[in-house]
């Protein structure tokens, strides 16, 4: 299926978050994962339409960028970085903010560009790149998130492990639940908000989602 423009090999970019915060999940898997699944299956469908797919790996550790390739070359080699992940090296050369920016400079006008991230490096940098960005490219952000991220689970206490180690966290308190979902929905606000002036809609993926499932409604409500 073509991707919302009768161009043929129009180039299509996956920019893929791969930071520490993406490698969290509680339910189906980790954010990580569901955000290469979802590239994934973009860029079958992009080559399958006759786009050149390409894409931008990043992380805290580095990046890896694939140039946009016609037919399941362009794929393979997008998988390829995607299982392979950033070189685990120290490196300034690395963040959704540089990542923008490099895109901004690879990515040719009237480029149609997919963000799969969960958006917890954007900053006033990564945001005046995107906005930049979208002045001559076609963007379709995800944000992805995990449902715990979205909502505490029911009252009671919980031990939760993370790379800090583990730690204790109390949902009994009602208002300790309000206030934790009201955050959530005022960053989700916030970041529909950035996107909505540059007349990009923001797309939302749950880690329990059916990917494939959210993928075509998305893309459908672009046609």
């Amino acid at each position: 299926t073509k991707l919302f423009r009768e161009e043929r090999e129009r180039p299509v970019f996956m920019l893929v978050d791969g930071s520490a915060t993406m490698h969290f999940g509680t339910r189906r898997t980790f954010k990580s994962v569901v955000a290469a699944e979802a590239a994934a299956i973009l860029a079958w469908a992009a080559c399958a339409g006759g786009d050149r797919v390409g894409g931008l790996l990043f992380s805290s550790s580095g990046h890896r960028e694939v140039r946009p390739t016609s037919g399941q070359r362009g794929v393979l080699q997008l998988l390829k970085v995607l299982v392979d992940g950033t070189t685990q090296t120290a490196s300034e050369r690395s963040g959704l903010a540089f990542a923008l920016n490099r895109l901004r400079r690879v990515a040719r006008p009237g480029s149609l560009i997919f963000i799969l991230s969960d958006f917890r490096q954007l900053d006033e940098e990564a945001e005046r790149h995107l906005v930049l960005l979208s002045r001559h490219n076609d963007l379709l952000p995800f944000f992805i998130y995990d449902p715990l991220e979205h909502e505490l689970p029911p009252p009671g206490r919980y031990n939760v492990a993370g790379e800090a180690g583990t730690f204790a966290i109390d949902t009994v308190k009602r208002s300790a639940r309000e206030q934790y979902r009201q955050q959530f929905s005022h960053r989700l606000e916030t970041l529909s908000s950035l996107f909505r002036k540059q007349g990009v809609r923001l797309a939302e993926l749950a880690t329990d989602d059916d990917v494939a499932a959210v993928l075509r409604l998305t893309l459908a409500g672009r046609t």
